[in-house]
């Protein structure tokens, strides 16, 4: 997993945005990366700091263990 990352799925995520801090930059992730963007829109629309991770967990799974 990512170290210090909530997991709250996208058809939650209206309801939970009150569980998230508007004082700092949201990273939206998915498997591979639509649902992350859908969900960096989401934050952005509600007036949060947001960012989607490109390619998803795939991809940083991949990145992760190449630099190791």
């Amino acid at each position: 997993g990512v170290s210090g990352a909530v997991n709250i799925p996208l058809g939650s995520l209206r309801s939970r945005l009150s569980e998230l801090p508007k004082d700092r930059l949201i990273v939206a992730m998915c498997r591979v990366g639509m649902r992350g963007y859908l969900a960096e829109r989401i934050l952005k629309q509600n007036g949060f700091k947001a960012a989607n991770l490109s390619g998803g967990y795939l991809t940083f799974q991949a990145f992760k263990s190449l630099s190791k």
